[in-house]
């Protein structure tokens, strides 16, 4: 059998550990029993001369910080002694632990328990814009109180400088290292970062009212797109139906399917960005970018498995599209490949140059669909369902005026006459 070797610049202490005992190389139990022995030896070496024996009570004691600790049998003592000890090393090393120590630990248990890689490389630029150089990530966790974690917040959002939104994704990325101490580590017991009051801090304001694309953009963006091009007729499609971007590269043609008598796409997957995502050495390495079609959707719930009910002009896009990818098995493909999210979005704002339009990222075109689904009376929990919402709030947060000016002026006095 030739021999199995593994490169140790590339794994942590860790990963070398856990690869030794499901390779067979290490036996877990016979370890253990070798490390409790070693434990019991040192504890009998350090307490050797502290150790007394009561004749009238006929037990085994020892005094530590002056209160005293007995058992009927030696080895019950040492037992005791023994989780004494442990219970002070895990003390002691508690003391040394920091939100820099342990923020990798904390990404890695995110991953265990399934993660999206996205928020992942979040937590990642996170941590390196807002944690990493502050002093606070390198003090003893114990140590830390509210009027830290204040005084923080107000390093954040110093002279106004932080939105919002970015306040809260740091924050919560704060929050979840803290959890991970509290519910994995057992150093702390309390949450002081999620008692301080965040309303008197003053936040950069943000006008997103105008990060949409209006019926207006949306008309002349289409009026410049052709019909004999992969990226401009997905570009197109994307206008007339509630799709995210990864969703959309994944559709394929068994997924036009009919429903209720109503010909549509059922979405069910995305092609979603990876990275491997280790720990070396106590650092997070995130490795290169690749893409995978996953059978998910964003939220991972069931939600995200949704029919989207197709218009006569989606409809006439497939049919333009299917000349051009007869035999794909994605709808989407040029060359013989899935379009690029990159490439997409690249060819959305060439697209938007040549119109005189503002440009707006793939995902302002969700912004778009659900905002004109509310404009022509359908309730809330429909868009919510057709836009893969879990939650009703969010669905709101995506609606924009998509209307100019003219039109919601005249709304108004129409109303109010």
């Amino acid at each position: 059998m030739p021999k199995t070797t593994v490169p140790l610049t590339t794994h942590s202490n860790d990963e070398l550990l856990q690869y030794a005992i499901s390779s067979g190389m290490l036996d877990l139990t016979a370890m253990l029993e070798q490390m409790n022995m070693a434990k019991r030896n040192e504890v009998k070496k350090k307490y050797k001369d502290k150790i007394k024996w009561r004749e009238d009570k006929k037990l085994y004691y020892i005094y530590i910080n002056r209160k005293p600790k007995a058992k009927k049998t030696y080895d019950e003592l040492i037992d005791m002694l023994v989780e004494y000890e442990i219970e002070n090393e895990k003390a002691e090393q508690a003391k040394a632990e920091t939100l820099a120590t342990l923020y990798p630990h904390f990404v890695m248990w995110k991953k265990e328990q399934g993660k999206a890689d996205q928020t992942l490389r979040d937590y990642v630029t996170n941590w390196n814009r807002f944690l990493k150089n502050d002093e606070l990530a390198n003090r003893p966790l114990v140590e830390l109180d509210v009027s830290d974690f204040a005084n923080l917040f107000s390093r954040w959002t110093k002279g106004g400088q932080l939105t919002y939104k970015r306040f809260v994704t740091a924050k919560s990325l704060l929050n979840g290292i803290i959890t991970f101490a509290i519910q994995e580590r057992k150093i702390i017991k309390i949450n002081y970062a999620s008692q301080v009051n965040c309303k008197d801090y003053r936040f950069m304001p943000v006008d997103n009212s105008k990060e949409v694309y209006t019926n207006d953009t949306k008309k002349k963006l289409l009026d410049s797109l052709q019909d004999d091009e992969m990226y401009s007729l997905a570009i197109q499609f994307s206008f007339f139906v509630t799709i995210r971007i990864g969703e959309l590269l994944s559709l394929k043609w068994s997924d036009v399917k009919t429903q209720s008598d109503i010909e549509c796409v059922f979405v069910h997957s995305q092609k979603q960005v990876k990275n491997d995502i280790t720990m070396v050495d106590g650092e997070i390495v995130v490795g290169s970018r690749y893409f995978e079609n996953v059978p998910y959707t964003k939220s991972r719930k069931k939600e995200g498995f949704r029919y989207l009910p197709l218009t006569d002009k989606a409809k006439a896009l497939l049919t333009t599209v299917k000349k051009l990818n007869p035999d794909g098995e994605y709808i989407f493909m040029k060359d013989g490949k899935q379009l690029d999210r990159t490439t997409f979005n690249n060819q959305l704002e060439r697209h938007c140059k040549k119109s005189d339009i503002d440009y707006h990222s793939s995902h302002k075109i969700r912004f778009n669909t659900i905002s004109t689904l509310h404009d022509k009376g359908l309730t809330l929990p429909e868009i919510m369902e057709f836009a893969g919402h879990s939650h009703m709030a969010t669905t709101v947060n995506y609606l924009r005026n998509v209307k100019n000016e003219t039109e919601v002026f005249d709304r108004f006095r129409t109303a109010l006459s």
